[in-house]
């Protein structure tokens, strides 16, 4: 079997002695491909491993999850210390630590269900079933697992991992019991897509009701059997959601989502114990994501903390449609500030910015740190 060498550069603890950067050789079977890769202390040790989802060139229904332990020398073995073969309906996995185990566990999921897989394990041993639960991505598409971290949070800080699992047009919130069971405590339901977001290039569907009957027309369709256009596909099935934040929004200590939209952000409000699958608030977004944003490599938006009050803040960068020259605006909204509200503590009602800084030329991929460490 022919071997290739995967090269990562892992992070390792800042010294005099040591390089901030460090280059580890990992070997894979060259017929195969890596999906998804996620750098974790499996089994708890110390030092960084491996867990990685890989597929067959050429068959990507044969998939491999392969987890190399780092050894005491910090390199890692010849062959996988552990290899899983997968299920056809896998789409995603994280690494936690979810059961009372020693180590790390790898979560799976598929489109109803979330497993947990013990590495080490064998037999029924090694699985355990979570919680089910409708997934967002139902079917794995090139043969490729998403590694999606971002899943699995501490809600209600008593030390135990809980779940944000992403729905079609929802969230379903799963919190872990003391005897480590998964409660669905609820569905937070995203509103319907405004006409811009669910249009496509499918073409339309017209709906027309009278009395008790209801016609549907396929104007595609039509053309297609008079030969005035040729035949496409008639149905476009587009299953989505927005991208989650959890902060603490309004300082009291309780984590919250914030969920944001083409033209509003959603909030839901002390996560671990929401009963309610309605948002707690929603605010206009000043800079909507209309179709013109499609091509503005600038645009983007975050939520972060910008100062020491502990609320949650905005930031906004899109650009200057408005300009003749190439122009990029960076909108600050820092919550509580003289133009906002009380319904409206984040924007305000007019959307004006409490801070705006203008760049020449264009922008992208922006994210914050904390550079000097306050």
């Amino acid at each position: 079997m022919r071997i290739c060498a995967v090269l990562l550069i892992l992070t390792s603890c800042l010294s005099a002695q040591k390089s901030p950067l460090e280059v580890v050789g990992v070997q894979v079977p060259a017929e195969y491909k890596i999906s998804g890769v996620a750098p974790v202390d499996v089994n708890q040790d110390g030092r960084v491993d491996l867990v990685l989802a890989t597929a067959r060139k050429g068959d990507e229904k044969d998939r491999i999850l392969r987890v190399h332990l780092r050894a005491t020398g910090g390199g890692f073995k010849a062959l996988a210390d552990f290899e899983l073969k997968l299920h056809k309906d896998f789409t995603a996995f994280l690494v936690a630590d979810v059961l009372p185990h020693p180590g790390l566990e790898v979560v799976l999921f598929s489109g109803n269900r979330a497993v947990a897989w013990l590495p080490g394990k064998t037999g029924r041993e090694q699985w355990v079933s979570l919680f089910r639960c409708r997934f967002l991505l139902q079917v794995p598409r090139s043969g490729r697992m998403h590694y999606l971290p971002e899943l699995a949070h501490d809600l209600n800080g008593d030390g135990r991992i809980d779940f944000l699992v992403p729905e079609n047009q929802s969230y379903g919130v799963f919190v872990q019991s003391d005897a480590h069971r998964f409660e669905h405590r609820v569905d937070l339901l995203l509103p319907p897509p405004t006409t811009a977001d669910a249009a496509n290039n499918g073409g339309t569907v017209r709906v027309t009701r009278r009395a008790d009957t209801i016609s549907l027309k396929m104007p595609e369709l039509e053309k297609a059997r008079s030969g005035k256009t040729p035949r496409k596909s008639l149905v476009y099935l587009s299953e989505w959601n927005w991208r989650p934040r959890l902060l603490d929004f309004d300082g009291d200590g309780k984590l919250d989502l914030l969920v944001r939209g083409s033209h509003e952000v959603f909030l839901w409000k002390d996560l671990a114990h929401q009963e309610s699958s309605e948002p707690d608030a929603r605010f206009k977004v000043p800079v909507v994501a209309d179709r013109s944003r499609l091509i503005d490599i600038a645009y983007s938006s975050h939520f972060l903390y910008l100062n020491a009050d502990k609320l949650t803040d905005s930031v906004m960068i899109a650009g200057d449609q408005r300009s003749e020259k190439p122009r990029t605006q960076i909108l600050v909204f820092e919550q509580g500030a003289k133009r906002t509200t009380k319904d409206s503590p984040l924007f305000g009602d007019r959307g004006l910015p409490s801070q705006l800084i203008v760049l020449a030329g264009f922008t992208g991929a922006t994210d914050f740190k904390d550079v000097n460490g306050d």
